[in-house]
């Protein structure tokens, strides 16, 4: 696969976060995948349904008025790539929750489309501003 795609499949992720575009990041699933975000206390919550997956993006960041995704570095390999990311995510009474946050993504191409078929966020750290 591509470096290049997969890199504009990972900061797609972030920008349809930071735009409210909770279909458009569903899209960038396999038609078979799994989502899951580790808290990090270790809960963790997996989707394998695309609707539902989109109920929870909305749910997430509906909290939120607006929120800056910076991705950072990026190690791709064939279809595996770790890459870092630190959101900002505002609320109406002006505080701030920062996750610093890694991804671990699988990828597959389905019909010609670099696509995530596994994608891990965990939430190594929360800070409140």
């Amino acid at each position: 696969m591509d470096k290049e795609e997969i890199k504009s499949l990972i900061n797609r992720w972030a920008f349809y976060a930071d735009a409210r575009k909770a279909e458009a990041q569903v899209a960038l699933f396999a038609d078979i995948f799994e989502n899951s975000t580790i808290m990090p206390d270790g809960s963790k919550q997996t989707f394998t349904d695309k609707a539902e997956l989109c109920a929870g993006i909305k749910s997430a960041l509906g909290a939120f008025q607006k929120t800056f995704h910076m991705n950072g570095q990026t190690e791709i390999t064939e279809n595996h790539a770790t890459s870092y990311c630190i959101a900002h995510h505002f609320r109406a009474d002006g505080t701030v929750l920062v996750m610093y946050i890694r991804y671990e993504d699988d990828f597959v191409l389905e019909n010609n489309e670099v696509k995530f078929s596994q994608r891990v966020l965990h939430i190594e750290q929360v800070e409140e501003r």
